[in-house]
């Protein structure tokens, strides 16, 4: 095992940088869950709405009068 010199600490300090992705100055990730919970929010919006506006079934169909005579 090598010796350690005189001016040699016991451990070394590490300095991690961490940097956010940004678009237009917001974080990645906010963007990410925003649209997600955007997309939820509209497809359901749109399945309610296109279930409320089935068309009805149409009334049965009606049998012609009998001839006279």
């Amino acid at each position: 095992m090598p010796r350690r010199a005189a001016a040699d600490d016991a451990f070394q300090q590490v300095i991690h940088e961490d940097r956010l992705r940004t678009a237009a100055g917001l974080p990645a990730w906010l963007l990410t869950v925003t649209g997600g919970l955007a997309l939820a929010v509209t497809t359901t919006a749109v399945l309610a709405v296109r279930r409320s506006r089935r068309p009805e079934a149409p009334p049965p169909p009606t049998r012609p009068p009998a001839p006279i005579g």
